[in-house]
């Protein structure tokens, strides 16, 4: 099992993403922020689930309860959450 941990900007990312929601529903901020922790829960049992993003080492999942693109590295057994970002096709 890999431990999942976050960058420091990714924990701005999901910072950003609840303020912004909560400023119209704290109750929604809190589901959405809920839903991006279950995603990359995953990702200690199966870290190669994601996309390779092409140019770089990083992987990709995407929430899709909420559609938020979660952006990741492998480092041993470590996931890294490199940043989370609103996924647009």
């Amino acid at each position: 099992m890999h431990k999942v941990i976050f960058s420091p900007e990714a924990e701005k990312d999901l910072n950003d993403i609840y303020d912004f929601i909560a400023d119209q529903d704290s109750v929604y901020g809190y589901k959405v922020i809920d839903a991006i922790f279950f995603a990359t829960r995953q990702l200690s049992y199966f870290p190669k689930i994601g996309v390779t993003i092409s140019d770089m080492d990083h992987r990709m999942i995407v929430d899709t309860i909420f559609g938020y693109k979660i952006t990741y590295k492998i480092e041993d057994s470590l996931v890294i959450i490199v940043t989370v970002s609103k996924y647009r096709e």
